[in-house]
């Protein structure tokens, strides 16, 4: 992966871990992979976006672990100033019924917009 980030190939292999694959450590770190190249790939920027948008995950007790909340993590922690971020972050807040996410989303958010952070 380090070699060839932006290779077509390597993309779908880490879009395709991000989202499928059973282990959690394993979509986290396909996640991180993919939110280090966003700023530089349009097409990354959309699969990801896509994914905190859209993917459902209707468990609650697990959430912290589905695609959406590790891909929400990862761009959190990588791109955390794009303004699709924090526009993203808001909606959550408003709009997101799953309480537990909410709450975390709303600490990131305090997070990035404190200065002593």
């Amino acid at each position: 992966f380090i070699r060839y980030p932006t290779h077509g190939k390597t993309l779908e292999l880490l879009q395709d871990r991000t989202l499928n694959d059973e282990d959690e450590e394993v979509r986290w770190y396909a996640a991180q992979a993919l939110a280090q190249l966003m700023e530089h790939n349009i097409q990354v920027e959309n699969f990801l976006f896509s994914v905190v948008r859209n993917h459902v995950y209707d468990n609650e007790y697990d959430y912290r672990v589905s695609p959406r909340c590790t891909v929400l993590g990862a761009i959190v922690m990588y791109c955390s100033t794009h303004h699709k971020t924090l526009e993203i972050l808001q909606n959550f807040i408003l709009d997101d019924p799953n309480e537990p996410l909410r709450l975390w989303v709303e600490e990131q958010l305090e997070k990035i917009e404190s200065p002593a952070n």
